[in-house]
């Protein structure tokens, strides 16, 4: 009469596994979306920071925005590396904190190139992480799932889109 029961321990196993599941990926989703809401704010508008601020000629502007994607690509790749050493929540947590504390650096450098340097250095360690994330994603993500916490996802694109708006709106002259 007091032999535990194999199945219902199975069971309570099963559900403290799903809610695990469903724990890390929603703080994985919430905290892609807080992070585009706060980007979306500013980083629209760093080509006109850059031409009017900065002085640099919209094909300059153009070309700071052509290297975002080739140093995003390029740090993708060491992330990857280090992630295999130190861990992918651990390497996303480090290039997440650099890549604050460069935006924070921007507002106390007085030179307008060195904003332009750290502004890129600040994408590239921001966004190099997110195929880091998506992987733990779907670590944790039944199979059948996967394609509703994807759409989750897609949520980013419309918050950052979305935060741009109320940027514009907050930046506009009196």
């Amino acid at each position: 009469l007091l032999a535990p029961d194999a199945a219902a321990d199975a069971g309570l196993a099963a559900d403290a596994a799903r809610r695990r599941e469903v724990r890390i990926a929603a703080t994985v989703c919430c905290a892609d979306v807080v992070s585009m809401l706060g980007s979306g704010m500013t980083i629209k508008f760093f080509p006109l920071f850059f031409w009017k601020e900065v002085g640099l000629t919209p094909i300059e502007v153009q070309a700071v925005f052509a290297l975002a994607p080739a140093g995003i690509a390029a740090l993708a790749q060491v992330a990857q590396r280090v992630s295999k050493k130190f861990g992918r929540i651990q390497t996303t947590l480090a290039t997440k904190l650099c890549g604050i504390a460069l935006l924070v650096s921007m507002t106390r450098a007085g030179d307008g190139y060195a904003v332009v340097v750290l502004y890129l250095l600040r994408t590239w360690l921001m966004n190099c992480s997110q195929g880091l994330t998506r992987s733990v994603l779907n670590d944790y993500v039944r199979k059948a799932e996967r394609a509703r916490w994807n759409a989750a996802e897609s949520i980013n694109l419309f918050s950052w889109s979305g935060s741009a708006v109320l940027g514009g709106y907050l930046a506009r002259p009196p």
